[in-house]
């Protein structure tokens, strides 16, 4: 009995051995034929997946890692969209920003530091926080656990409504900065105006943070066309985006026809009406005819008119879900009803 229970244990370990040398080679191979893959298909180089899985350097976190190298299901996913994936939009201070980002507003502690990363994972390149979401620490530490390189990530951050005086936007965003774990933001915006406060006072401190290399393109959030024509006069930089509540419930057709023509890009908060849409006749409908949820044709009511959209996600299946509106497009029927009809 004796010879035979370690006549087992010795079978269990080769099997586990044997086991571990199959995945290994397995992974190998994966390797290779992704390289072979990437030199085959340049364009896949600008895939936001590739550039975030540097195999040389294997700079994600072991989750990331093994599900990549081992599973492969992401790369195969990313394939998939390999004809138009992830589109840049280029700002007037001639940097360009990602079209889709993860919304981050009420996302906090580890469920936040979660979905960063699994956002990450997925392809996102762009954050959205704020000081007033009170997780930035949250997002630098995930970003910082998953030791990504800064230039492959486009930051935004805003400055709360009551820190709009000179010394109180520098104070606060040192704040931001220092909880991001960042020597930079991407873009620095207006969170909410404040008609108390000079819009030059404000936009004074923003040249000083631009002028450091703190803030690489400036913006504003919430402002109406009075608002936003007030900062255009005073601001002695680019204002390069207006990031406002913007949905096919809540179409701002008449602010966006007005920014365009000052060079500056809409962008979307609650895209999805907070979850509202997920269920709509109109857009379920719509979403039949191409094989996709409600929210992703609202997502890519969007897109479609090169309108930057940040949509939250609490969850892995949405956050895949909601990257998935680039490789196929509304038709301009479909277009005219939801601009019309919702």
């Amino acid at each position: 009995m004796v010879q035979s229970g370690r006549g087992c244990h010795s079978t269990l370990i080769l099997i586990i051995l044997t086991f571990l040398t199959i995945v290994r080679l397995i992974s190998s191979i994966f390797k290779i034929f992704k390289l072979k893959i990437i030199k085959a298909m340049p364009h896949i180089k600008a895939m936001p997946h590739f550039k975030l899985y540097d195999i040389k350097k294997k700079k994600a976190n072991l989750s990331i890692y093994l599900r990549s190298n081992f599973f492969a299901l992401d790369f195969f996913w990313g394939i998939a969209y390999h004809g138009d994936i992830m589109k840049n939009i280029k700002l007037a201070s001639g940097h360009e920003m990602p079209i889709l980002g993860l919304g981050t507003w009420k996302l906090e502690g580890r469920q936040c530091r979660s979905i960063v990363k699994e956002a990450i994972a997925l392809g996102y390149t762009h954050i959205d926080t704020a000081w007033m979401y009170k997780n930035q620490r949250e997002i630098g530490r995930a970003l910082r656990d998953i030791r990504i390189d800064r230039e492959e990530i486009f930051l935004t951050t805003k400055i709360w409504n009551t820190h709009l005086k000179y010394d109180d936007v520098l104070t606060q965003f040192e704040t931001c900065l220092r909880d991001l774990q960042m020597d930079y933001v991407d873009l620095l915006l207006i969170h909410w105006p404040n008609d108390d406060v000079p819009y030059a006072e404000t936009f004074s401190a923003f040249e000083k943070l631009h002028d450091a290399g703190q803030v690489r393109s400036i913006g504003i959030s919430n402002f109406s066309e009075a608002q936003v024509a007030k900062a255009c006069e005073v601001s002695a930089l680019p204002i390069c985006t207006n990031q406002v509540e913007y949905n096919v419930r809540r179409n701002r057709s008449e602010l966006r026809d007005y920014c365009d023509d000052r060079g500056i890009v809409m962008t979307a908060h609650r895209p999805l009406a907070v979850g509202d849409l997920a269920n709509d006749a109109v857009l379920s409908g719509i979403g039949e005819n191409h094989g996709k949820t409600a929210a992703q044709v609202a997502l890519r009511w969007l897109i479609q008119q090169n309108i930057i959209t940040i949509p939250k996600s609490g969850s892995v299946p949405h956050l895949r879900e909601n990257l998935d509106v680039f490789d196929w497009a509304l038709t301009e029927a479909e277009m005219q009803t939801l601009d019309t009809e919702m």
